[in-house]
């Protein structure tokens, strides 16, 4: 089992933690606003997560009380010196530095997520937009450089609807594999019919909906007073919220071929998510019900995908519910799964397991991906054998 052959290993799920050469790339306009990073070294619990971001006037991530925060941007931690992936690894500063990690790791695509995006940065949504065209720019440039093993995830600025529609037509002509949103847009759920120009060009353009886990939802994440809160409901709550908009909220209804994926929460949200939108569908308490069909209507007819990692518990019945080709196999590297550092080795036992056809297992560590993102295996091919012959010369 552990030595099952696939086309290529992709995961579906990596990230950038992003350093400060991120926001070279930013226009004349917004370059005095451009972040910078901040030594707090004195936040009890957390003396190595000791550089933060201030941008626009806020300390990110946020560490201590209400709306708190966690992730692994800036990459200039002590934190991030202590993982086993160097920094040019993780922020990509390179694609040559990177793919080496891939290297080491038996992986032959990244598909690549933002990660400081993984929160609302600010109120000003111009400004918003030159943060995330300058991060667009930077990590396009460096997968350009990858033979088509870095694949990039754009990020738009989904709160201000004609600003994302042409961010993500320009991030589509530079190659953007997908573009990431939050399961809301800000405190606004994604169905509301504002959002419906997006969704129509992104249909039109066949280019992936990535809703990733993170801190979307505004007022949420203000009611959470602790850490705890924070990750537990601020985070654990997104994809649910965002399943909803796309499988309840009616969206699908009106873009049935809009490809989505629900990404990196793992799964065990998902069966209860769904059992109690089937439960309230029917009832009149929960009438007038937004979709048109019942929730289990889109999971089979429209292109909805789930991340999976190899190590969950319930990962046989969700294959037994979604089917073999509607899970893309994620690792979430370099953000750490451990408070040492240590990073996640979920393709190791996903390869291991004995409760999982091979037939489900190349879904997830290949196929569904190279459907879902459109990867094609000869790009790939063709950059291993340009390299393979530099290395004989």
């Amino acid at each position: 089992m552990e030595n099952l052959k696939t086309d290529l290993v992709i995961d579906s799920d990596t990230h950038v933690e992003e350093h400060p050469a991120v926001w070279e790339y930013m226009s004349e306009e917004f370059k005095a606003r451009k972040p910078v990073t901040v030594k707090i070294d004195t936040i009890p619990d957390r003396p190595k997560r000791d550089v933060h971001w201030f941008i626009d006037g806020e300390i990110m991530p946020r560490r201590m009380g209400h709306g708190h925060t966690c992730h692994g941007s800036p990459v200039l931690s002590t934190f991030a010196l202590e993982k086993d992936a160097s920094i040019e690894e993780q922020a990509i500063m390179t694609a040559e530095a990177r793919l080496q990690a891939m290297d080491r790791g038996g992986v032959d695509v990244h598909v690549v997520y933002p990660t400081v995006f993984l929160q609302n940065l600010t109120k000003d949504l111009q400004y918003e937009l030159a943060l995330m065209r300058s991060y667009n720019d930077y990590i396009a440039e460096r997968a350009a450089e990858s033979g088509g093993r870095l694949r990039w995830i754009a990020t738009v600025p989904i709160r201000d609807v004609p600003a994302a529609v042409e961010e993500m037509k320009r991030a589509h002509s530079l190659g953007a594999s997908g573009v990431m949103l939050l399961g809301t847009a800000g405190d606004t759920f994604l169905h509301e019919r504002q959002f419906d120009p997006f969704w129509k060009v992104a249909e039109h353009l066949q280019i992936p909906i990535c809703c990733h886990l993170g801190w979307g939802h505004d007022s949420l994440m203000r009611s959470c007073d602790s850490p705890a809160a924070g990750v537990c409901i601020g985070v654990d709550f997104c994809l649910v919220m965002g399943l909803f908009s796309f499988v309840g909220g009616g969206i699908y209804d009106r873009f049935p071929a809009l490809k989505v994926a629900l990404v990196e929460g793992g799964i065990d949200w998902f069966p209860v998510a769904f059992k109690r939108m089937t439960a309230w569908k029917g009832t009149a308490a929960a009438h007038p019900w937004p979709a048109l069909k019942d929730p289990e209507y889109y999971l089979q007819e429209c292109p909805i995908y789930f991340g999976a990692g190899g190590d969950e518990d319930n990962l046989p019945d969700l294959l037994k519910t979604l089917g073999p080709d509607r899970l893309l196999g994620g690792q979430d590297f370099p953000h750490a799964h451990e408070e040492d550092g240590g990073m996640s080795h979920s393709f190791i036992d996903l390869r291991r397991r004995t409760d999982v056809s091979d037939t489900a297992k190349k879904g997830i560590l290949c196929n569904n991906a190279m459907e879902f993102y459109g990867i094609k295996k000869e790009t790939v091919e063709s950059y291993q054998k340009k390299q393979e012959k530099l290395e004989l010369a």
